[in-house]
């Protein structure tokens, strides 16, 4: 016979004794992975002096030491660099590409943790990275946003790579870092450029190269010499080029191996954004503008042209794709690669294909290897207005269009409006419009104002300003009272109401008188009326002739008003 409550009594003893290893088991696996996973974070972080102050918004690279403390003992843990807006890591606004030397590839910090690279834990859970180097870019020309923070934070992620979902940690300690624009298209961003060694660098491997603040400790932006397979060097040498961005208007100290400079560069300042200086060189004045800037596809060929720039040596073309989405978001905008160079004005891309978008620019390379700016494509930007002159307190409506045939306006066709009342001698913003939902943009003004559009431009395209329009108000005029009737060559005063205010003893309006003659008006002669307050003029007049009369009040144009003329007051004449 089968009796549950004795067998179930003879079997608790074993199971409590088991039960009670498992608990302890599992108290002590809890306890020793504490310190690392219970607050998502590890001690640690990019090392003072060893990692960028400024960090520039487009795929320039950078390298940074680390350490770390409190993580598992000699175990094999994935590695990236992320910089977000905030001091707190969310994967949907921070941003960064991190450098694997097995692969040879830059990977998104979206991206899977297999795809990045390594580094392993010593005996105590330790991390130090000797004069191991971790390179990383930012990777996104559309930050900072107008309005945001330029201050971003640099942490450094790990993640185990036996882990997965929830294993992931951040470095306890973030790097507050500025961000800046290399494009120099947004204007509430300090903008940035690029240096490279415009003379040779006496160096035969990877070495330090430091952009300090003049005379300081301060590290504007480090680097590794090449060969480091990061950067596409510009320079004289194929061991020891680098390219390393900086600020625009900060004077800084540039060298390699700066404990010992093999190199060096003293209190160099620039003020343009977008290009890369040979730094060293006798000449570190870049090319200009690339303009006429054009392109016509074949399946399987572009066909590139552009107008010739002063004291260009040669030109390189770039070629670029739209970004890949990873996991339908898109955090970065695509890098143009160089794909060629030419002295000529004209180039043909080969290869591509058939069906697919690319996107293509230049730059102008002077023969100290300076660099100019991106080009972009030209664009066409129109403006009009409703009518030149409007009465007193009333609409004039601007319209615009901006057309472009060989690239899409994949920011929008977005254009300032700005209107001056100085003759175009300065100029305010009245607002952002996008042309494709801006249906008219209504001005009343107040006196002669000039209005134009600007297009700031965007990655493919470049910045534009219309023609200027002018809208004018004519001044409020009452038409001159008078008598009903008055008797020949008899004296009697005219008068009426005039706005915005006038000088007093202004002689701006003039009162025309007409005699009607064969049923038709003819001109007599016309009075100076005075300005006997800021709002009413009034005229002493006479007629020679007895009929009927029209008075009309008339004030001409100004620097500040249009041509004006009154409604008419009729009289007779006895």
């Amino acid at each position: 016979m089968h009796h549950p409550s004795t067998t179930g009594s003879r079997l608790a003893p074993r199971r409590l004794v088991f039960l009670t290893l498992l608990a302890v088991l599992l108290v002590l696996a809890l306890a020793q992975a504490a310190p690392a996973l219970a607050a998502g974070s590890f001690t640690g972080g990019a090392s003072d002096g060893d990692y960028p102050l400024y960090v520039a918004n487009d795929h320039s690279a950078y390298a940074l030491r680390f350490s770390a403390t409190g993580l598992a003992a000699s175990t094999d843990y994935y590695v990236k660099a992320r910089i977000s807006p905030t001091d707190s890591i969310s994967g949907g606004t921070s941003r960064g590409f991190t450098w694997n030397p097995t692969t040879q590839e830059w990977v998104q910090e979206r991206d899977e943790w297999a795809k990045f690279p390594g580094f392993t834990t010593n005996a105590a859970g330790e991390y130090a990275s000797g004069n191991t180097w971790t390179f990383f870019k930012f990777g996104d020309t559309t930050k900072p946003t107008e309005g945001g923070s330029s201050t971003w934070y640099l942490f450094v992620s790990v993640q185990p790579v036996v882990g997965g979902e929830g294993t992931t940690l951040n470095s306890a300690t973030s790097q507050a870092v500025t961000l800046v624009d290399m494009t120099g298209r947004l204007t509430w961003a300090t903008s940035a450029f690029r240096v490279h060694n415009g003379t040779p660098v006496a160096v035969t491997k990877s070495q330090r190269v430091n952009a300090l603040a003049a005379g300081a400790t301060d590290v504007y932006s480090v680097m590794r010499s090449e060969p480091n397979g990061v950067v596409e060097g510009y320079g004289t040498t194929a061991t020891g080029d680098f390219d390393i961005a900086v600020p625009t208007g900060a004077a800084f100290d540039a060298s390699v191996n700066s404990s010992n400079p093999a190199w060096a560069v003293t209190n160099f300042t620039a003020a343009l954004a977008d290009v890369d200086i040979a730094l060293g060189a006798v000449d570190t004045t870049p090319p200009g503008d690339v303009d006429g800037f054009a392109s016509t596809r074949e399946p399987t060929v572009a066909h590139l042209s552009w107008d010739a720039v002063t004291d260009a040596a040669s030109y390189t073309v770039y070629q670029w794709q739209d970004p890949t989405p990873i996991d339908g978001v898109v955090n970065y905008t695509s890098q143009p690669l160089p794909v060629g160079t030419t002295t000529s004005t004209a180039y043909d891309v080969t290869g591509l294909t058939e069906g697919q978008d690319y996107h293509f620019a230049v730059r102008a390379v002077d023969a100290a290897t300076n660099v100019g700016p991106l080009s972009r494509y030209p664009v066409d930007l129109t403006f009009q207005t409703s009518a030149a002159v409007v009465g007193w307190d009333k609409e004039a409506t601007l319209t615009g269009a901006l057309t472009d045939g060989a690239e899409a306006f994949t920011e929008g066709k977005v254009v300032t409006v700005q209107s001056s009342i100085d003759a175009g001698a300065t100029w305010t913003d009245a607002g952002e419009y996008d042309l494709d939902a801006l249906a008219g943009y209504s001005v009343t003004p107040k006196q002669k104002t000039r209005y134009r559009l600007v297009y700031a431009g965007d990655s493919v395209h470049q910045a534009e300003e219309s023609a200027v329009v002018t809208v004018a108000p004519r001044v409020k005029l009452g038409k001159p009272a008078a008598p009903s009737s008055v008797k020949r060559r008899a004296r009697f005063t005219a008068y009426g109401s005039v706005g915005p205010k006038q000088k007093v003893g202004a002689k701006v309006v003039r009162i025309k008188c007409y005699l009607k003659q064969g049923g038709k008006w003819r001109y007599v002669k016309s009075v100076k009326a005075s300005n006997k307050t800021a709002t009413r003029y009034s005229a002493k007049l006479s007629l020679p002739g007895r009929g009927t009369w029209k008075l009309v009040a008339s004030y001409k144009a100004t620097s500040l008003y249009a041509a004006t003329t009154s409604g008419a007051e009729y009289l007779r004449v006895k």
